[in-house]
């Protein structure tokens, strides 16, 4: 499933409109360059959880709780330099006892920790200079979506934002 989005909150709905199939304990791996808009898909999530604290990416300190309708945790991988520096900082407990959702910043950083069925959301710079393209899969990297349901753009959470376009995937 690829999604267009031509502005950050376009992103942040998008995260917005996964939200219903969003259960406790499951993991979204966020891949991309600087920029690509994982941040701004962190804060479209903390706010649909009805997460009221400001939300940035947790390059220095790692590792942000939040308490909402479901806990969040955001893990930002980028600084570390392999599993063992990930276990060091006791992912392999959220990722194993976490009772909400555990978002992951640069999973590559230490791919050989993730469960299978974890989701992984790919984001790369779109047509124009807002514009981004995320494109959602299960399990690796790469591997066929989860689900071939449409995300329901009434569950954009009221922004005010337009629904972000589904663009078909490629073959």
């Amino acid at each position: 499933m690829q999604w267009q989005t031509s502005s950050p909150e376009e992103t942040r709905a998008v995260a917005a409109q996964l939200l219903p199939q969003l259960t406790p304990g499951t993991v979204l791996c966020l891949h991309g360059p600087l920029g690509a808009g994982k941040t701004c898909f962190a804060q479209g999530l903390a706010r649909a959880l009805g997460i009221r604290r400001p939300v940035g990416s947790p390059t220095f300190t790692l590792v942000n709780e939040y308490r909402g309708t479901l806990p969040l945790a955001h893990v930002d991988l980028y600084r570390i330099r392999g599993t063992a520096d990930a276990l060091s900082l006791g992912l392999e407990d959220y990722l194993d006892h976490f009772p909400g959702i555990l978002l992951v910043e640069w999973p590559e950083r230490a791919p050989d920790l993730f469960p299978p069925d974890a989701i992984h959301l790919t984001f790369s710079p779109g047509p124009t200079p807002t514009s981004r393209l995320i494109t959602l899969s299960s399990g690796s990297a790469g591997d066929p979506p989860a689900s071939g349901g449409r995300p329901s753009p009434a569950a954009a959470g009221g922004s005010g934002a337009k629904p972000p376009s589904l663009v078909p995937p490629s073959p």
